[in-house]
């Protein structure tokens, strides 16, 4: 999802990421608690959201009456949004509607009004899970109603995409909505959206995430309603009201580089500059406080441009104020507030089989950095080998090291045009395993009789336990059998018997040993491996 712009919002998913990761932990009375507490300020924010949406329609409304012509374009495609995002919503309502009557034995009627703390069943983990995964069908959740849901979130962005230009509507790069697969540590592998959200959660952490869903796709109808209104020309109308906006580039910022966000009146005059300041001010006033430091933003037609370096981590809230001339002469002030994100540096390197790099084989990697698209990545190898693909999609293939270690470093293009280099990550170098000799279809000491070794004449090299598609064929071995008080070698260039040997073992009593020895095999490499004793019966 895109990271919230109001700071109430942005709390309330930091808490529910917290009580998800307590909720491994152990379902207590207080966890459970806690999250009707966070879904509360879900619906509330949710509420919210429904009130601004409302006033951004009224103000298309005004819109509409002032000037039809120009402003039609831009209000239908704000309807349509308005209209598929009230079904997403609606649709998740009754999904809510459903855990909570199948899950606490009520009828739907009765479901529709409870609140989550009139809810018997909170913590019941097996029919939420059965109703939204239903592994029994499929365990990776493709059968259940979190998979539903997913496709509609899928269709819901698709269709408000399809509205607008990717090329010119920069707006889209940041819409969020997406659903992909997970790493689960614990799994030490890839799992689906829905198992990671809504396998085995107790009935109050699904109500929780379905409000925080709810709060997503209201997010993307105001970000969207506001910025269709934007694009029609506001000083052509007569507003009664108008609408204050601050809008970050991204908030999400790497230690180190800048946060930046576009300050202005939704409903602004390109040929009117309103002073803007940032700093220590009054929330509610907008009034510099006393003793306090406040910086003036930059400004050109009607639209104020803030950038400030990041020197530190973790959550950054910062205040300002707009002042506006207003017709009579008199100027009236717009304080505004919100906050922004600061992490630390960080690139993401998974080789997808394991955690290491085998000679002579390709090693499916994936690379990424939170914030930054996947085609704007440039990894190097540092090694005895080299690094290919796009993407987000990489393959490794190293030449030699046994031991030794390598290393990848990433480079990344952030979104204002700088480069970002990341420290390397180190990786170990090893060997595949040897195959293992098989002779007449077994392996290791062998007990046999003579008719089964000549009727399965060959020798083998199987990988066994190996994650990796590869395949080694035996181009020599020798045989050593003793007979009458001497022994005798024989040669073979191929992965199978000479007739001398074949000979030799005819000859060979019962109880005799055939050492099967000097084995060499060729696959990705050609190496030598352990033979095999086989004991004539």
């Amino acid at each position: 999802m895109a990271l919230p712009k109001e700071p109430r919002q942005k709390m309330i998913n930091i808490m529910y990421l917290v009580l998800t990761a307590l909720l491994a932990l152990n379902v207590s009375v207080q966890i459970l608690n806690a999250f009707i507490a966070v879904n509360n300020g879900l619906v509330e924010t949710n509420h919210n959201f429904d009130k601004k949406n409302a006033n951004t329609m009224s103000l298309f409304e005004k819109a509409m009456a002032d000037d039809p012509m120009k402003t039609k374009p831009y209000y239908d495609k704000a309807k349509r949004v308005q209209q598929w995002s009230k079904e997403l919503c609606n649709y998740i309502d009754t999904l809510k509607s459903v855990l909570i009557a199948q899950t606490d034995g009520k009828s739907r009627k009765t479901a529709d009004t409870m609140k989550l703390s009139e809810i018997n069943a909170k913590d019941n983990f097996d029919i939420p899970t059965h109703i939204l995964i239903n592994d029994a069908a499929s365990e990776d959740g493709s059968k259940g109603k979190a998979h539903e849901l997913k496709m509609k979130i899928a269709a819901f962005r698709k269709e408000v995409m399809g509205l607008f230009d990717p090329a010119k509507d920069s707006i889209l790069a940041n819409i969020g909505l997406k659903t992909p697969n997970v790493y689960s540590s614990e799994e030490e592998r890839k799992v689906t959206w829905e198992v990671a959200n809504f396998y085995e959660r107790p009935l109050v952490a699904e109500i929780c995430l379905l409000s925080k869903e709810q709060n997503d796709v209201k997010n993307v109808e105001a970000t969207m309603e506001a910025y269709l209104l934007s694009s029609v020309n506001a000083s052509n109308f007569k507003f009664d009201r108008i609408v204050k906006e601050v809008v970050p580039y991204s908030n999400y910022v790497i230690l180190g580089d800048s946060f930046k966000a576009s300050i202005f009146m939704a409903a602004y005059s390109s040929t009117q500059n309103p002073r803007i300041i940032v700093g220590d001010v009054d929330t509610v006033t907008g009034a510099p406080i006393k003793g306090g430091h406040v910086d003036s933003v930059r400004v050109a037609n009607g639209m104020g441009y803030y950038a400030v370096k990041t020197d530190h981590e973790g959550s950054i809230r910062y205040a300002g104020n707009i002042t506006i001339q207003l017709p009579d002469g008199t100027y009236k002030p717009y304080p505004f507030h919100s906050s922004y994100l600061v992490a630390k540096p960080a690139v993401v390197i998974e080789p997808t089989m394991m955690n290491v790099f085998y000679i002579a084989v390709d090693n499916p990697v994936e690379i990424s950095v939170p914030g930054v698209p996947d085609d704007n990545l440039r990894p190097s190898f540092q090694g005895p080998g080299s690094i290919s693909g796009s993407k987000g999609k990489y393959t490794v293939r190293v030449s030699s090291g046994d031991g030794s270690k390598c290393h990848i470093s990433v480079s990344a293009k952030l979104s204002d045009g700088s480069t970002k280099n990341f420290p390397p990550q180190e990786f170990r170098i090893k060997r595949l395993p040897d195959p293992i000799c098989y002779v007449a279809g077994k392996k290791g000491d062998i007990n046999i009789t003579k008719a089964v070794l000549l009727n399965n004449p060959k020798v083998e090299a199987v990988m066994e336990n190996c994650d990796f598609n590869v395949h080694y064929d035996v181009t020599s071995f020798q045989i050593v059998v003793t007979a009458g008080g001497y022994s005798k070698i024989e040669q073979s260039n191929s992965g199978r018997l000479t007739p001398s040997m074949m000979s030799l073992i005819k000859q060979s009593p019962s109880g005799n040993h055939v050492i099967f020895q000097k084995v060499n095999v060729k696959g990705p490499d050609s190496r030598s491996i352990p033979g095999a004793n086989v004991t004539l019966n």
